[in-house]
């Protein structure tokens, strides 16, 4: 899936574009492949760029924290930065 997005393909029009990204770093972790921080850093970009484009800071965090798919790419990205 990263060759293919490293390539040219876009997540643009799919449905649920931060939850590939969320899967395909799951995947990843769970294989122990090390690339697996590189799916997460991607996804928690789009997933902040998305959430920048929001005026209302409640709303934003609510973006963020209220949808399952968002709050994993957050705590994996700061369990990756603790640890």
């Amino acid at each position: 899936m990263l060759a293919a997005l490293d390539g040219g393909l876009s997540l643009e029009g799919t449905d649920e574009p931060l939850r590939v990204w969320c899967s395909v770093w799951r995947a990843l972790h769970a294989a122990g492949d090390p690339r697996a921080a590189e799916a997460l850093a991607r996804g928690r970009a789009e997933l902040q760029r998305r959430a920048g484009a929001i005026a209302s800071a409640a709303r934003r965090t609510h973006f963020l924290r209220a949808v399952p798919v968002h709050r994993a790419l957050q705590d994996g990205a700061a369990a990756l930065s603790s640890g």
